[in-house]
């Protein structure tokens, strides 16, 4: 689609409420990659925590770690603990593997627990780590994941700062994250026609990995773009795209998003037979999600 067909207006800059907390729930759905899926940032976890294990060395921090990572979903306070505990005796043993992986490590479960502030500074302390090993994929990630503790804070111009760096330390075709945060950042800001390009290269990446989860998320973000600038028909066929899409991946949470964005853009079309059915199909996949869920 041409860029020229992109035209702002001040009353489409104007979000409701209510859309634009949808809009940023797909955001953190998405932002949060890195840290969450196999696909990324949990394979580099994985990598960092056998280099731990594999060390002929640091016995206890090793347990200490393992246990960090073992219980970190169920008990993360817990697990921060254990992680502090494995960070200090690293330090004392200026055992490098141990003090990357648990400052990473810490810097998710920060998140997790909303604690923001602390999540950026553990992050920080990885990447300084991470430096002095020139371990790239490590200090890509902590940006990223900074980026996206200054999105969630409504701190737009850090979050940006930190997914430049981020695109620092990507290869060739491993950007499309850095690309989706990047379109996050001016779709915010209301710089559509930049937010659309970067949604477009993060798109056409997703779909040279074969990344479905990722290629629907796209769809939808561009179909965002369209939907704020007027383009109502454009943005129901990404919507429609992205909500086909997940269907074939089974990813319940993106559909109920997707699904409620086309009964909106439907209902803004006046299509109103088709409508009340996306509506209604967005709520029992809901309710279906949080019995799911609970």
């Amino acid at each position: 689609m041409l860029l020229k067909t992109l035209k702002t207006t001040a009353k489409m800059r104007n979000l409701t409420l209510a859309y634009t907390a949808l809009h940023i729930l797909l955001l953190l759905l998405f932002l949060f990659l890195a840290p969450a899926l196999p696909s990324y940032g949990q394979s580099n976890m994985d990598s960092l925590l056998n280099n731990v294990k594999n060390a002929p060395r640091a016995t206890m921090i090793k347990s200490l770690s393992i246990k960090a990572n073992d219980i970190k979903e169920d008990n993360p306070k817990a697990a921060i603990d254990y992680s502090i505990q494995a960070i200090e005796l690293s330090k004392k043993e200026n055992f490098a593997e141990g003090l990357i992986f648990n400052y990473r490590l810490l810097g998710n479960l920060y998140y997790h627990t909303h604690r923001y502030e602390d999540a950026i500074v553990s992050y920080d302390q990885c990447i300084e780590y991470a430096l002095l090993q020139r371990d790239s994929v490590t200090i890509r990630e902590c940006y990223l994941n900074k980026g996206a503790m200054f999105f969630t804070q409504g701190l737009n111009s850090k979050a940006l700062d930190n997914y430049l760096l981020a695109l620092n330390y990507s290869e060739n075709l491993d950007k499309e994250m850095e690309y989706n945060n990047i379109g996050t950042v001016f779709f915010r800001e209301g710089e559509y026609e930049e937010a659309y390009k970067y949604y477009h290269k993060s798109l056409k990446i997703m779909k040279a990995k074969g990344n479905q989860y990722g290629v629907s998320v796209a769809n939808n973000n561009i179909g965002d773009v369209y939907r704020m600038t007027g383009n109502y028909a454009i943005a129901l066929d990404y919507y429609m795209n992205a909500l086909s899409i997940s269907r074939s991946t089974d990813e319940e949470e993106v559909m109920i998003i997707y699904l409620a964005n086309i009964g909106e853009i439907k209902a803004i079309m006046n299509d109103r037979d088709s409508a009340p059915l996306f509506t209604s199909k967005m709520r029992y996949s809901w309710q279906r999600n949080w019995i799911i869920s609970c």
